[in-house]
């Protein structure tokens, strides 16, 4: 969307593209997740909207893993909405920063088309901090699980940290907020070294 946008800013479908990603980030995770219930869920009966499989047929085999997968389309997509939102935003605002600069120039004087110029030039350069903000924002995809989860009855971490909460637990909420810790840790490191590959600049001792 952060392409397509950058693609062609100013125009109709770059003004869609900020709309709908403004909105998209603006929107609270549990407003959504209630709205997708309402529609696709009730009105429409397109997804199932609550728990992880059908309890009213015990599936095996792939037939189970294709219950599963319906059951996680709604909580996934409301979860990653925002996510996907502030990435496209900041992918259009560092493609539209980087064709300004004079090796974007450059090459569009020399011939090379404004789509090349996007995806060879500008988007490896624009791509750094992308990749910064995604692992910084992976204790924020954790806490947000915490609310979608509650909303559709999905049995997860998040869900299941929310029911130590409660019944205080301590130790199994304490187990869980290391695990996260951790995963945030080895997000944030993979992320530093992706970005050493994008940037041969980078180094790290």
């Amino acid at each position: 969307m952060g392409r397509v946008g950058a693609g062609r800013p100013a125009s109709a479908l770059d003004r869609g593209v900020t709309a709908t990603t403004l909105l998209g980030y603006a929107i609270p995770s549990f407003w959504l997740g209630q709205l997708a219930i309402l529609f696709l869920g009730i009105r429409y009966d397109v997804f199932p909207v609550v728990g992880m499989t059908d309890t009213r047929i015990e599936y095996t085999g792939l037939a189970h893993v294709r219950d599963v997968a319906s059951h996680l389309v709604l909580p996934a997509c409301v979860l990653a909405v925002s996510e996907v939102a502030l990435l496209a935003r900041l992918t259009r605002s560092g493609l539209l920063r980087q064709m300004r600069e004079d090796y974007a120039r450059t090459a569009a004087a020399k011939g090379v088309s404004k789509a090349k110029v996007l995806s060879r030039h500008a988007l490896p350069n624009a791509a750094l901090p992308l990749v910064t903000v995604i692992g910084a924002r992976v204790g924020f995809l954790f806490s947000g699980a915490v609310v979608v989860e509650t909303v559709f009855s999905w049995p997860g971490i998040g869900l299941l940290l929310r029911d130590a909460v409660n019944n205080k637990d301590r130790a199994l909420a304490l187990g869980l907020v290391i695990l996260v810790a951790v995963s945030v840790l080895l997000v944030s490191v993979s992320s530093d070294l992706i970005s050493a590959r994008i940037d041969p600049r980078i180094r790290y001792s």
